[in-house]
């Protein structure tokens, strides 16, 4: 799975350890990529009050914090069966070919 931005390596790893002891609070388990949508929504919630307080949070953040959640779009798990596809076939494939 790429990231183009760069945007979970730059993120805090308190973030997910914020969002992990949340999730727990919640009832919610450790498992935050299969949690579904309105549980994630809280769980974001819950973790910009508890992780950045009074300050604004960096830019991309949810995206971030997803990613480093091991939640991906339908679009990336679409992407990343077609690439295991091919490379299970053989061929030799990179994200920018335009063939």
């Amino acid at each position: 799975m790429s990231d183009p931005v760069g945007a979970s390596a730059a993120l805090s790893p308190r973030w997910l350890d914020a969002a992990h002891a949340r999730a727990a609070e919640f009832g919610f388990g450790q498992d935050l990529a299969g949690l579904g949508e309105a549980r994630w929504e809280a769980l974001c919630q819950a973790v910009e009050l508890t992780v950045s307080g009074e300050n604004e949070p960096p830019a991309g953040w949810r995206t971030a914090l997803a990613r480093q959640a091991g939640r991906v779009s339908e679009d990336e798990r679409r992407q990343d069966a077609a690439d295991a596809r091919l490379a299970a076939r053989g061929e030799v494939f990179a994200v920018d070919d335009d063939a």
